[in-house]
């Protein structure tokens, strides 16, 4: 007894659409999760930007403590320097200040910041 086959069984094509179903439901998965990487690297790098120009703003003016853009934080702090200097030295500590620029900002309900350190002279009239 031959049998000549000219089509799928319905076993055949249930498998393969569960196969199918499977593999598409991953390829999303590592879609979203690339997406969601994309954003967080996005908001980190304008971060970033903000809390460079907050460090050269505060270089050459007096900057404001705190500003607000857009879905970001920016806050600013002069503290005297406290570290350790060389030996050599010929600048004397009284005369650096070290400037904090911290960015805030929400991302999926979690509270992300970044922090950029300076050590900077005094400016005269302080």
């Amino acid at each position: 007894m031959r049998r000549t086959s000219r089509g799928l069984t319905l076993l055949e094509v249930l498998v393969a659409l569960i196969v199918f179903t499977m593999s598409a439901g991953m390829a999303l998965q590592a879609l979203r999760g690339a997406s969601d990487l994309s954003v967080a690297s996005g908001a980190r790098m304008q971060a970033l930007a903000l809390a460079e120009n907050a460090l050269l703003d505060a270089q050459q003016v007096k900057a404001a403590p705190q500003v607000r853009n857009g879905q970001f934080r920016v806050s600013v702090q002069r503290l005297p320097y406290q570290g350790r200097l060389l030996e050599s030295a010929s600048v004397r500590r009284a005369a650096l200040e070290e400037v904090v620029v911290t960015v805030r900002w929400r991302e999926r309900l979690i509270e992300k910041s970044l922090e950029l350190r300076d050590l900077q002279f005094r400016q005269q009239g302080r």
